[in-house]
């Protein structure tokens, strides 16, 4: 087991961190979950999932978290915080979040070393715009496609219905894309699911795109080093 505990939001977030870290840094991490879905018990693993990027500031999550926390911390374990910046037109941004986790941490005691916000710790956003923006380039014309599919959707007019037309979520964008790429047998199509994404498969993924680079540097502080 790595001295390494990293918390993220989901499933999605621990694919994509799972898949990052065993690409550059040749380590498979194992997943937890703060709330096991099946026994809603703490499950320990590498990388836990909050369950929701709002969990958080969720005070009888806080009353799980802050002993596992600092457990680890007596142990000697890194506690890293990785979740979305997300947008300002949704009440968040990356310097609301910023001070919100902060003060969040300062409030309830909460012995994490560090934390990084998707998609670059510096801009609004969220996993799914990093991911768009480290996809294969030789895919580019996928992206191309759903794009002019969203501008349609703008000018569609529907009796009875409001417009515009809502837009798909960025995750729909993803699972677009990967369902695109793949064979349309259910085994394969399986692999779009959050937990099956291999995101090492450079046929999809470059994992070595600048836009990652903010991601690395905070990576290589921990992972970085002969064993």
């Amino acid at each position: 087991m790595a001295k390494i505990k990293i918390f993220v939001e989901g499933v999605e977030d621990y694919s994509f961190i799972r898949g990052f870290i065993k690409y550059h840094y040749r380590k498979d991490l194992e997943r937890g979950a703060l709330k096991d879905k099946k026994t809603q018990n703490f499950k320990n693993g590498d990388i836990i999932s909050l369950g929701g990027v709002n969990q958080i500031n969720n005070l009888d999550n806080i009353r799980l978290l802050a002993p596992i926390l600092a457990m680890n911390n007596g142990q000697g374990i890194t506690n890293l915080l990785i979740l979305d910046a997300d947008e300002t037109d949704q009440g968040s941004g990356f310097t609301v979040r910023e001070n919100e986790i902060r003060q969040i941490i300062q409030e309830h005691n909460l012995l994490f070393d560090k934390f990084f916000l998707f998609p670059n710790h510096e801009h609004d956003g969220c996993l799914e715009d990093l991911l768009k923006q480290c996809i294969n380039t030789k895919n580019q014309a996928i992206f191309d496609c759903w794009d002019t599919y969203e501008s349609c959707l703008t000018r569609i007019q529907i009796e009875g219905r409001p417009t515009p037309l809502t837009t798909p979520l960025k995750k729909a964008r993803i699972n677009a894309y990967l369902s695109a790429l793949l064979a349309p047998s259910n085994s394969q199509q399986n692999k779009v699911k959050d937990f099956n994404r291999d995101y090492c498969n450079v046929d999809h993924w470059n994992l070595d795109s600048s836009v990652l680079d903010r991601l690395k540097q905070f990576l290589d502080l921990y992972f970085n080093y002969e064993e």
